[in-house]
């Protein structure tokens, strides 16, 4: 009796575990973009190492290279170390690539907000194009641009669109995704708001017909009303998978 009663605890602890890492697995964070030596925070040594790096001195791994755009410009480069050392003297520097934490859940939306939005832009690209967001970032990547000094500093100079009298009534939310093949598609099905959180619902899109040899970058720009999202500190995420025959 004994011996079955902790064969039942042994089942019920793994399907414990097993269920916590299911949740964990769903949540995903944007990296701490700066954080070169990966200890956490960003500080002034990691703004030494972006030094060290352009006179090659050292050598990067791929996910150091991909922290190292500390200011979102596209580029590593000695702005990188400098706007370390800003936000360092408390100069009030704000980037927009960590700006948020992202979670990918699936959430129940029957008690949330839902706010006005417009989807200005929904364009897919190859690596061919410089005009969109494609870089070393290979997956998902969501984030909100409330001014147009967070815009321009993502984008540099390769986007002009919006200016800054867009931004004294606006906001942007920016949805980047790419796919492994370019018969893919994305949509932003539904947007609310909650307690300081922007939920988005959307769609991944997928055909029978396939061409797995191709990247395909989809970028959207979603328009909102600036005071819906003023206050968000945090996005959450839920995706769904569907076949394009079930296109309205």
């Amino acid at each position: 009796m004994k011996r079955y009663f902790k064969s039942i605890i042994s089942l019920l602890l793994i399907l414990m575990l097993t269920f916590c890492t299911v949740i964990y697995a769903n949540a995903e964070t944007l990296p701490l973009f700066g954080d070169i030596n990966t200890d956490g925070e960003v500080n002034i040594m990691d703004a030494t190492e972006i030094s060290k790096y352009l006179v090659d001195n050292a050598a990067f791994s791929e996910k150091q290279r991909s922290v190292a755009d500390f200011n979102g410009d596209r580029i590593i480069d000695i702005k990188d170390s400098t706007d370390i050392q800003k936000m360092i003297a408390s100069q009030d520097y704000k980037y927009a690539h960590e700006s948020y934490e992202t979670e990918y859940s699936d959430f129940l939306s029957d008690n949330l907000d839902p706010i006005k939005y417009t989807v200005d832009k929904n364009e897919t690209a190859l690596t061919s194009n410089p005009k969109l967001y494609v870089g070393e970032l290979q997956g998902r990547l969501t984030t909100v641009f409330k001014t147009y000094d967070e815009y321009s500093r993502f984008f540099g100079e390769r986007f002009d669109e919006y200016n800054e009298a867009f931004f004294e009534k606006n906001a942007l939310i920016f949805v980047y995704r790419s796919y492994m093949n370019v018969s893919t598609k994305y949509t932003v099905d539904n947007v609310y708001v909650n307690d300081n959180v922007l939920y988005l619902e959307g769609t991944k899109w997928e055909s029978s017909d396939l061409h797995e040899d191709m990247l395909a970058y989809w970028n959207q720009f979603i328009v909102v009303d600036k005071s819906s999202v003023k206050d968000i500190n945090k996005i959450c995420i839920k995706e769904s998978c569907k076949n394009y025959s079930l296109l309205p």
